[in-house]
């Protein structure tokens, strides 16, 4: 069968990451794919790198609403797909639109995070007139402009449920999949080499974050934790993501509180899986995420975790089991469970092997596409 995947475009992020190792495994099994971008971003994801071909990428010229609209839909009607799978807010505003002008083919959107929640409307980036009008949008279309619904959580299900009026028969969920971390195998080797590109000095404890420079991410609050550690803990902070909204912030706080010999921005990192495998703990202090996809490669990896006690989070974690919690926007109970965890190799290491046994069980990415597969032709038999 033939699919087109909308996306707003190939910035290095987790749905996209998720999307377009989804689009080559649908090819592996020997359906058609293609792949519409609204525009390009840097940095973005190489798709030749997931194994598609430059072919099957195809990017909309640039122009105001009426010129994409007609854009996507001569797409669709020479393509013909069994189903047009949008992700991310622009695509999916695109996609309602010409599903409802149109009513052409069948949609399916993918809910990949909160964004009408309490702690989004917290970032003072955001404008909170655009937001509510965004919502109005988001109520008033999802009927006509929707055939189904793919959350990648069961937070982000309800979050709709509750805030858009999206019904829950329409809803889906499947979480995101990961490739096991072959780094793993090799982790004193790996380690070894990342403490030396960084020029950290052994011994010395390891903390990993992921993830961009946003209000969203909760960078802030780990930095003010890490203030409070005790000095005889010898430990390094590798921060791995792209710049953000947050970024000139970030950098002026771990000056203010004398991290800089502490604390590095990585920056946008394309071996993500080496360095985890490299860390002895991942430190995840988000406000509010979809399906954290960031927290299962930490458990692919084998790593205790630190995170923030979210319900999206303990859709991954198990409190206790592989993860300490704390409350958001508290560095002081994040620093406590910081501590605890530098302190205790042993359990460190038997919190990284739970880890583990839980990525195996829930998250393997063969698992995860089939079932999205499955999701698929359950939509198509609705359509009959």
């Amino acid at each position: 069968m033939n699919f087109v995947f909308v996306m707003d475009s190939l910035f290095t992020g987790g749905s996209e990451y998720s999307t377009l190792l989804y689009a080559r495994w649908m090819q592996q099994q020997g359906h058609q794919v293609k792949i519409i971008l609204l525009k390009i971003k840097k940095p973005s994801y190489d798709p030749v790198a997931f194994g598609l071909q430059s072919k099957d990428i195809l990017l909309l010229e640039p122009g105001g609403l009426y010129f994409k609209l007609r854009q996507l839909h001569l797409i669709i009607r020479t393509y013909q797909p069994a189903i047009v799978h949008s992700v991310l807010n622009s695509s999916n505003f695109l996609c309602r639109v010409l599903r409802i002008l149109s009513r052409g083919f069948t949609h399916v959107e993918s809910l990949v995070n909160q964004p009408y929640s309490e702690e989004r409307l917290q970032d003072k980036n955001l404008k909170f007139w655009k937001i509510r009008i965004l919502q109005l949008f988001d109520r008033f279309t999802q009927g006509r402009g929707v055939d189904a619904f793919h959350a990648n959580s069961e937070a982000v299900a309800l979050h709709y449920c509750r805030e858009v009026g999206v019904p829950s028969s329409k809803l889906t969920v499947i979480p995101r999949g990961r490739e096991i971390n072959d780094w793993i195998s090799a982790r004193d080797r790996v380690r070894e080499e990342v403490l030396q590109e960084f020029q950290f000095q052994e011994p010395c404890l390891l903390l990993l974050n992921t993830g961009r420079h946003e209000h969203q991410k909760g960078q802030d609050v780990l930095l003010q934790a890490l203030a409070a550690l005790p000095a005889p803990l010898n430990w390094y902070l590798l921060i791995a993501g792209r710049e953000g909204a947050a970024t000139k912030e970030l950098q002026s706080q771990v000056e203010q509180l004398q991290l800089q010999r502490r604390v590095f921005f990585a920056g946008h990192r394309t071996d993500v899986p080496r360095l985890l495998a490299a860390a002895d703990l991942f430190v995840f202090p988000s406000r509010f995420e979809g399906m954290p996809g960031a927290l299962i490669e930490a458990c692919a990896a084998g790593l205790p975790i630190v995170c923030t006690d979210l319900p999206c989070m303990t859709e991954v974690v198990e409190p206790d089991v592989n993860a300490r919690l704390f409350t958001a926007e508290d560095a002081a109970g994040l620093s406590s469970q910081i501590e605890a965890l530098l302190k205790n190799g042993q359990e460190r290491q038997e919190r990284g092997r739970k880890s583990l046994q839980l990525f195996e069980s829930k998250f393997q990415l063969e698992a995860i596409h089939q079932r999205m597969e499955a999701f698929y032709q359950t939509v198509l038999m609705g359509k009959k």
